[in-house]
Formats: structure tokens, sequence, C-alpha cells
């Protein structure tokens, strides 16, 4: 995708194939494209820049205080923060885009006007389109907007926020409509949201849906009712009320959203993990420390030997998780999160070798008879090469490929697979160029048509009616 926007190349608003989550990792990366870095270590990048800038904002801004202390304890939490959050806000599948957009509104916080209303309200707005579970840190910051300016709040300024709602809705809508006129390329279609209190019986799983998200300790998730405990403790003995209801609202806010249908839709796996839904908890402690710094009762300071050992323990953290963090991935891959992955080099040295082939047989078009998508996705892009093209006929989220290789009459494509009871589907048309591949000359038929007649599945062109 990064490829395909650096030239200019806009197939459809969201991820190919599906009528949700908008690519907004894949356009910020494009400027790197254009410098000659590769997507494969650029979107990661992108990705947790995306993850950090909320607490970068929350730091600079309690330096500016001087409340030094809150920031090392800001800091530390984000240090100690699990190998799974890392990973899990590491990878570019738009689990963290939401929750940036929605950090955007912070510098825009204090002496709020018409303009800032506006700029807030279209940013969360956003983020609730580009992902649902950003709500939790919009409402913290929609609660820092009335604590920071309640005296300067009209009913305009609630117009005002009305009015960027509909505006970013607006946007979402135009979106889907060309999902409604185009349903082919809607191959992957989102689930409906729900809620049934009968579900709250979920607070039964929280160790699940909450694991990996608390600073310090990574295994134990009801370590975070604790942390939420804890500040409203403090809070309340230190006569800061507002922040305690306010702290009170959102805990049982996020206890009650585990009976939403989406919480149920993942896996134990940093790839497809449940906790994605929560990825705001730790933002949340840092706002509760700032918003504990920025209000009239004095935070207390940190000795100075404890703010010579944080970042210490820090530290220690941070080592510890990159010496393990390989035998972690290796252990998490086991899990079946529903997502194919591949080391970038094996599948660059597989990618070259069939590259090599097509060079060598004078064929474009490579076809991935057995549904492998890191073959299908992964060799255009670590090929960087326009004069070759994949076709994943089973399931091709591409559809303009579907449409060319439904119309297109060619004299020679490479036919790809790892299953060995496929071979038996060939015929005198194919030649055996090793153990998994096959040069197809003269199919008489475009390759789409050809692999229908011998039998391999191929998605329809045609999925639903436009409305």
């Amino acid at each position: 995708m990064v490829k395909d926007y650096s030239q200019g190349i806009i197939h459809e608003p969201f991820f190919y194939g599906q009528d949700y989550n908008f690519p907004l990792e894949a356009w910020a990366a494009v400027p790197g494209y254009w410098l000659g870095l590769p997507p494969h270590i650029l979107l990661p990048i992108v990705t947790l820049f995306f993850a950090t800038f909320p607490f970068l904002i929350i730091l600079y801004s309690l330096y500016k205080k001087e409340q030094y202390a809150s920031a090392v304890l800001v800091l530390l939490g984000l240090c100690t923060l699990s190998l799974k959050y890392d990973l899990m806000t590491g990878i570019p599948r738009g689990f963290v885009q939401g929750l940036f957009l929605a950090s955007l509104a912070l510098p825009l916080l204090n002496r709020i006007n018409y303009l800032k209303t506006f700029c807030i309200s279209l940013l969360l707005a956003l983020a609730f389109v580009f992902n649902p579970n950003s709500l939790f840190l919009s409402v913290c910051i929609l609660f820092i907007v009335w604590f920071k300016n309640k005296s300067n709040l009209r009913i305009i300024h609630f117009g005002i926020l009305l009015t960027g709602v509909a505006l970013a809705y607006g946007v979402n809508w135009q979106w889907n409509h060309f999902y409604d006129i185009n349903p082919s390329h809607n191959l992957h279609h989102k689930d409906p949201l729900y809620y049934h209190f009968s579900d709250l019986t979920r607070l039964g799983e929280l160790d699940a849906l909450w694991t990996g998200l608390s600073p310090f300790i990574w295994d134990f998730a009801l370590i975070n009712v604790f942390i939420f405990t804890a500040f409203i403790v403090y809070f309340f003995k230190h006569k800061k009320r507002a922040l305690g209801i306010f702290t009170c609202f959102i805990f049982i806010f996020l206890l009650a959203s585990v009976a939403l249908s989406k919480c149920a839709d993942g896996s134990h796996s940093f790839l497809f993990p449940y906790a994605r839904f929560y990825l705001s908890i730790p933002i949340i402690y840092s706002l509760l420390l700032w918003l504990n710094n920025d209000s009239s009762v004095q935070a207390p300071r940190l000795k100075p030997r404890l703010l010579f050992l944080i970042p210490l323990l820090g530290l220690g953290y941070t080592i510890y998780k990159t010496t393990t963090l390989n035998a972690y991935v290796q252990k998490q891959l086991q899990i079946d999160a529903g997502v194919q992955c591949m080391k970038v080099e094996a599948l660059k040295i597989k990618c070259e070798s069939i590259q090599y082939k097509m060079r060598e047989n004078h064929v474009n078009l490579l076809v991935n008879a057995d549904r492998d998508d890191k073959i299908a996705y992964g060799c255009p892009c670590l090929w960087n090469n326009d004069s070759f093209v994949t076709f994943n006929p089973e399931y091709e989220r591409r559809t303009w490929r579907l449409e060319t290789e439904s119309k297109l009459l060619r004299k020679r494509f490479m036919l790809v697979f790892w299953d060995d009871y496929q071979v038996t589907r060939i015929d005198s048309t194919c030649q055996p160029l090793n153990n998994y591949l096959f040069l197809i000359q003269n199919p008489g038929l475009p390759a789409a048509d050809w692999l229908k007649n011998k039998g391999y599945a191929i998605r329809p062109l045609s999925i639903g009616k436009a409305k």
C-alpha cells in the first residue's frame, strides 16, 4: 500500500478488500519510502512513533511545568510496559492510529476557544472512525477539556463539538459509500458491533483481555485493577474529588466494555490480541499523573535517591526485553492467530528465487494457487519491480488484480503451490521448474478461468449488490 500511495495510486479508502480500518500508517510512511527506506522497516517505525506519541506529549507538558518526578514516572511506565505491548503497538495493523489521532488533541486543551473546540472534536471523531479502541482515550480528553475550562465553556462550544463530529462522520460515510457502489471490493466485511449485558460474564476473563497492558508486572492483568484503585484512593484522600469521580467512571466504563462483541474477537497472540481494544490503558495512567500535577493540590515530589533509581529500573527492563525478544516472539508465533508470518530475510530469499525463475522463463505473472499471502502480497513489495505481479485467486484482496486476470489472456504464467496433492491438477500445459513452481504455457484462457477449470478456488468477482 505504501508503494501504491507513493505513486499516487489509490484503489480504495481502507485496507485492501475490506470496508474498515483506514491505512494511516501507510500514508505516513510515504515520505520515508520516497527517501528509499524499505516498507518492512519503515512501517514498524511509523507505528511505534504513533504508539509513543501520546506519552511524548505528556512528558513534554510535565517537563515544561518542571514536574520532573511525574515525568520520570511516566517515562518509567513506558519503559516497563510488556514485550507484548511493544509488539502489539509495533505491528502496522491499525491498532494505534486512532490513539495517535486522539492524542493530537492533547496540546489543544488549555485556554479553549472555538477553533480549538472544532479541532478537538474533529480529531476525536476521526480517531474513533479509524479505530474504536480510541474511545476510552477520547472520553478522558473530553473530561480534561471540561476540567481545565469549565468556567469558560458555553453552549456554542457544544454546538461546535457536534459540528466536528458530523464532519468526521460525513467523511466516514463517503468512504463507506465506496463499498456500497463497489461491493466487489468488500471481501472481508466489518463485523457488526453489539452489546449484551449477559456478556458481562467476560469480566471473569479479564486476565486474558487486559494481559500485557500494565507496567512492571506483565502476566497478571488484574494489576490494572489495583492501579486504578490506587489512583481513586489517592485522589479522594487528597480531596481531588473531580479526579476521583472521573477515575471511578473511566474504570467502570472500561470494565463494562468487556460485553462489547469486538472484545471477544481475538487471540492470546500479539498478532491479533484481545488486548488491542484496551491499548489506551497505559496512556490513561499517564494522563492521570498529568492531571494530578495540574490540579490545585501540589503533587508529592520524589526523593532524590528514588529519582536516581527509577531510570536504572527502566534501563533494566529495556535490557531484559531486548535480550528475551526473539524467544518471546517464537513462543507467541506458536499461537494460532489467523495471521501468516515469516522472517523477512527468509521471505526475501524465497521471493528472489521465484523472481529469478520468472525472468528466466519470461514470465510476468505469479499465481499463488494455495493462498500463501506472504508470497502474494509480500513478494511484490520486496521485488520493487512493477514488471512482475502476483495473483492470489482464492482470497484476492486486490479486486483490480482479479479483474485483470479474469480478462487478460497471457501466453504464459507461473504457478506456485506447496501442497503435494495439488500436483495432481496439472496437465500437459504445465512444465515443472522445481518442486513447487510450474510454468503454464499457452493456457488458452485468462489465468482466472484456467484455474477455475482446473478446480482451484477463485473468489467471486461480484460480492453482494450495490445499494
